[in-house]
């Protein structure tokens, strides 16, 4: 999306980094507005989505902690974990 210089302002004001739009635009729920824009809203239902995503792939990246796949000729051949 392109950034307004009104947004843009608002973002310094408020202190919202950049990187919460990005977060809020990806995730978060469409509602349309009477003048026909979209409001992109960040609920709690949304945020708690988020986190339980993060938190499962958390887990999942501990449990690849120490792994190796081999792979020739992009087939992988064989996988395993260091002890």
């Amino acid at each position: 999306m392109i950034l307004s210089r009104h947004a843009s302002m608002r973002m310094q004001q408020r202190g919202m980094p950049e990187s919460a739009i990005d977060i809020i635009a990806i995730h978060g729920r469409v509602v349309q507005e009477r003048n026909g824009a979209e409001r992109i809203y960040l609920g709690r239902k949304e945020s708690e989505t988020i986190v339980r995503e993060l938190k499962k792939m958390i887990r999942e990246v501990e449990r690849a902690r120490g792994g190796s796949v081999i792979v020739n000729y992009d087939k992988i051949v064989t996988v395993y974990k260091d002890k």
